[in-house]
Formats: C-alpha cells, structure tokens, sequence
C-alpha cells in the first residue's frame, strides 16, 4: 500500500494547530476569572466603548482613545472584603502597552512576574498581558486583602493565555 507522506504531513500539521486553537484561543472570556475557594463572586459584568463610562468615568477617554474593545469586571467578596479585577481588551498589544504606561509612575514597583510587566503595591496589581490591561484592586486596607489581590493576578494572568504576538487569542469576540 502506498502512502502519501507529504498530504499526511499537511494533514498532521493542520490538526496541530487545530489543537491549539481550541485549547487558547477560542476559551470563553468568562474563563478569565477563575473560581476561588471560599469567596463568592458576582457575576461578570461587560463594557464596550458606548458604556465604558459608566465604569472608569475619568479614563474611559484613555482606553478608547487606545483601540479598547471590550472590558470584564468581577468583585469577588468575603465578609467585608471586596477585590474588584477589571480586563480591559485593546485591539493590539501595543494599545496595552500604551494604557499600562500612563498608570507607571516614578514610584511605581515593577513586577515582571505577572504577566508581561506589572505595577504593584500591597492593595493593587495593574499588568498587562499581550492585548489586555488588567487591574486588581480592593479598598480593605488588611494582610487576607493584599494576598487575595496577589492571588487572583497570578491566576488571571495564567487564564489570559496569551500567546506572544497574536492579539487575535484574547478577542473581545464571546
């Protein structure tokens, strides 16, 4: 029997990155935000351009001006601790970087462990990753507050999944 190595060869590659595909680029954006034992979330509210007022009155001007498209916003509460994590979504990494810039400052605690590059101070994490911007926040001034903020950026910055140089795997596209 003779094979045609060189279609099988095609047809291996092409299930290949299906795979990859299916496996990063086409997760739900909800998949964001992960669960966390022992804290109730809210559900996940959206913005687009037309709304993004409503949630970041001040920047909201800032984003859009930097190809936003689409932002995620989830509070997750224990007792009387509230952490709010917000996505926000650009077009390109390079819109992110932008956004991300604006908030450094010379104080700023750089943090390259966190996604692509982080600012970081005991109550707040802002980073950005590929073609998202993401801030973490709570207004509980205590040591449960800070950890949960921590947390909550590793494991939002391991569900992004980015992949390097292809802004088309975090879309604002549900």
């Amino acid at each position: 029997m003779k094979t045609n190595f060189p279609i099988t060869a095609v047809y291996f590659c092409l299930a290949i990155c299906i795979a990859a595909l299916n496996c990063s680029c086409l997760r739900p954006q909800a998949e964001f935000f992960p669960e966390i034992a022992g804290w109730a979330s809210e559900p996940t509210r959206k913005y687009i351009a037309e709304n993004l007022y409503e949630h970041i009155d001040g920047a909201a001007e800032l984003f859009i001006k930097n190809n936003f498209q689409k932002a995620y916003s989830k509070t997750y509460s224990r007792g009387d601790i509230h952490v709010t994590a917000d996505i926000y979504i650009h077009n390109t990494a390079g819109d992110a970087v932008t956004v991300f810039s604006s908030a450094k400052t010379e104080r700023s605690v750089i943090d390259n462990a966190i996604g692509e590059e982080a600012i970081v101070s005991q109550y707040q994490i802002i980073f950005r990753q590929g073609n998202c911007y993401v801030d973490v926040q709570t207004g509980a001034m205590n040591p449960e507050a800070g950890a949960m903020v921590r947390a909550l950026s590793e494991k939002i910055s391991m569900n992004i999944d980015f992949i390097a140089n292809n802004s088309a795997c975090v879309s604002a596209e549900e």
